[in-house]
């Protein structure tokens, strides 16, 4: 049985007054990927969502994104794996953990460009959705806690499991 290469997609930040940090389920992850016939990196990020499938060509199957290689032409596609969202609490907070986990086939992912459509919890039971993440560091003002709440120095990273 051959098995698809799986990534997992680490992040670190320091979280102030953040309870959980967690990708929303249909985000729309950024990333560039490197060609694995050719070592080729993709000169604009790809983009993938878990609620999107196309049909792959020739196969019964089908992935959340299907790429060709521009210098080889050889084809790839991306699964993210539906249930292994794993949200980032504060106990995390300055250490990496895993947020999700994507399979790969042809291709192997280089570097996650965070965007929009982070989901955010504080203590006080607060959530705000819809976090854009694309500056590596966001805050608001948690009403409930008179507080700040704040997510600061994101840092990301690719490990192969």
């Amino acid at each position: 049985v051959f098995i698809m290469p799986l990534f997992a997609l680490y992040i670190k930040a320091d979280l102030e007054n953040v309870e959980e940090l967690t990708a929303e389920p249909n985000m729309t992850f950024g990333f560039t990927m490197a060609c694995g016939a050719c070592g080729a990196v993709t000169e604009k990020p790809v983009y993938v969502t878990a609620g999107e499938e196309v049909k792959l060509e020739g196969s019964r199957g089908t992935a959340n994104l299907v790429v060709k290689c521009k210098m080889c032409e050889r084809s790839g596609n991306v699964n993210i794996q539906k249930d292994a969202f794993t949200p980032y609490a504060d106990t995390n907070a300055s250490e990496f953990g895993r947020i999700v986990a994507m399979e790969f086939r042809g291709y192997a992912p280089e570097e996650f460009l965070p965007a929009n459509g982070w989901h955010v919890k504080t203590p006080s039971g607060k959530e705000f959705s819809d976090v854009d993440l694309s500056e590596r560091d966001w805050s608001e003002f948690d009403d409930e806690l008179s507080e700040p709440v704040g997510i600061y120095g994101f840092e990301s990273k690719w490990e192969r499991e």
